[in-house]
């Protein structure tokens, strides 16, 4: 049964949140999408070597790590195999994500490996070799030290002349494969923030 009220704060809590990023800041969106998915499901945040965190909880009696991606990005690095998104047992991912709307629609679950293989049969990944001028692109199959998913347009930065091929792929991928966030939480019956703790992390921002 949806909660109304939850939902409205999560709206809000991402709106707060986004607010104390730069307006150039090209990154802000995704990082407030992961700190509303943290908030939301009470994730527990482990530190790693780094300076990274390594974000877990505790499901169907395991103890499991989880990686929260938005839009494109890096999902494979040979300098730093930490950073493999494949490390995590699951992957909270949002081809699109709006924060005027609840992120439980937007985001789907998926297993962290499948995932990768889906985006690779898809033809969703780039693939960079390091050089001493930066990260050139390298043809699949060859020696590459990075992989990413390539970036695309979406509803919410389509430019003129632009299309949302890729995007419509990847979220037909997201419909057909993976597990809307919402039924996730059902299924395997995660216990979630409530609507006042919620709204004290708003006050916390927003006073």
């Amino acid at each position: 049964m949806r909660n109304y009220e939850t939902e409205a704060r999560l709206i809000a809590l991402a709106q707060a949140k986004h607010k104390t990023y730069k307006s150039t800041d090209k990154g802000a969106t995704g990082k407030t999408a992961e700190y509303v998915i943290r908030a939301y499901l009470n994730l527990k945040a482990r530190n790693m070597t780094g300076g990274r965190k390594d974000l877990y909880k505790t499901i169907d009696g395991h103890k499991c790590s989880i990686e929260i991606k938005t839009t494109g990005g890096e999902v494979e690095n040979y300098n730093n195999h930490k950073c493999d998104i494949v490390n995590n047992k699951y992957v909270i991912y949002a081809p699109c994500y709006d924060i005027t709307k609840t992120p439980e629609k937007q985001f789907f679950v998926f297993n962290a490996q499948e995932f990768y293989n889906l985006m690779l049969e898809g033809g969703h990944l780039r693939f960079n070799k390091q050089t001493s001028n930066g990260y050139v692109s390298v043809y699949e199959g060859g020696q590459y030290n990075r992989a990413s998913i390539k970036s695309f347009y979406h509803p919410l930065n389509l430019k003129p002349k632009q299309t949302l091929c890729r995007y419509k792929n990847i979220l037909n991928i997201c419909i057909e494969n993976g597990t809307p966030l919402d039924e996730f939480i059902t299924e395997r019956n995660i216990k979630t923030a409530t609507s006042g703790h919620l709204e004290n992390l708003i006050k916390q921002l927003t006073e």
